[in-house]
């Protein structure tokens, strides 16, 4: 659940920033893919964050049950540093 939350909070400060969900249409949900298109016109650096924050707090964490705490560790600063970037970019 923890790895969830966690994703969820990465996707709201990717959203404040990119307006992703503005893109779509009503009812529709936002796709990984979309994230990841509008994330590489912006930061290439960033991807990478933000693939390794999907794997590890969204698959890893929110679907395995990952109990290593080294993993989740490296998950969680994994989503802080996208969520870093998004206060820096926010306008």
């Amino acid at each position: 659940m923890a790895g969830n939350t966690a994703w969820n909070g990465v996707l709201i400060a990717l959203d404040a920033v990119l307006k992703i969900t503005d893109n779509l249409k009503r009812g529709q949900r936002a796709d990984i893919k979309d994230y990841q298109a509008a994330v590489g016109k912006r930061d290439s650096k960033l991807s990478k964050y933000v693939a390794s924050a999907y794997n590890l707090l969204h698959k890893s964490m929110g679907y395995d049950g990952e109990l290593s705490a080294t993993v989740v560790k490296s998950a969680m600063e994994e989503g802080r540093k996208v969520i870093e970037w998004c206060e820096r970019n926010y306008k």
